[in-house]
């Protein structure tokens, strides 16, 4: 069975990705920690969604050397990711731009819905909080990639600050002109929690 994970489970639960940490909250159990991965931020083609490889992979059957026929895998890196806004607790650094983005893999044996609610920091009453966060994706004038939360105290790769600008991470924020202002608010960067039941 995955790490952490009774033998006796046969169905059930829910599974959701904590971006930016190695960790899950207390109300869930890690399935495993990985590495934030996506493809290159200037590429068309590729997978618009992030991944969480993880740390250890296993390989099938394989041919070594690229082939340039495929689709390439590159790690995530934090960009204008600001510590005024995301608590630097766990980076071991005060400005974690460039760094490599880790990410877990969780699992909630008794709740078996999750959901991200985009510019909320609480869950609906009778939900459980996992985590909280703000709103990443990849910068508008590059690819698009998807939306995810990153959680509000994230932690780094050791070892991965080389500056490399495989996929991307930064911040989203307010447009105003098609979302109403009041109540949103022109270039806020938006909160997100990660909820289950």
């Amino acid at each position: 069975p995955p790490t952490g994970l009774p033998a006796n489970i046969s169905h059930g639960g829910a599974v959701y990705t904590r971006w930016g940490r190695t960790s899950c909250s207390t109300h869930s159990k890690l399935l495993y920690k990985g590495i934030s991965a996506g493809t290159y931020y200037s590429q068309t083609g590729g997978g618009s969604n992030y991944l969480c490889l993880p740390q250890t992979p296993e390989w099938g059957k394989y041919q070594d050397g690229g082939q340039g026929t495929g689709s390439y895998i590159h790690g995530v890196e934090y960009e204008r990711i600001y510590s005024n806004i995301f608590s630097t607790t766990h980076t071991g650094v005060q400005n974690f731009q460039q760094h490599d983005a880790p990410c877990a893999v969780c699992y909630t044996q008794t709740r078996p819905s999750h959901v991200m609610i985009p510019a909320k920091k609480t869950c609906p009453a009778g939900w459980t909080t996992e985590y909280n966060g703000y709103l990443i994706s990849d910068l508008d004038v590059h690819h698009r990639t998807e939306f995810v939360c990153l959680d509000e105290a994230p932690e780094v790769v050791a070892g991965g600050h080389e500056g490399k600008n495989g996929a991307l991470f930064y911040t989203a924020e307010v447009k105003c002109g098609t979302l109403p202002c009041p109540p949103y608010v022109d270039g806020r960067e938006l909160a997100c929690v990660v909820c289950s039941k």
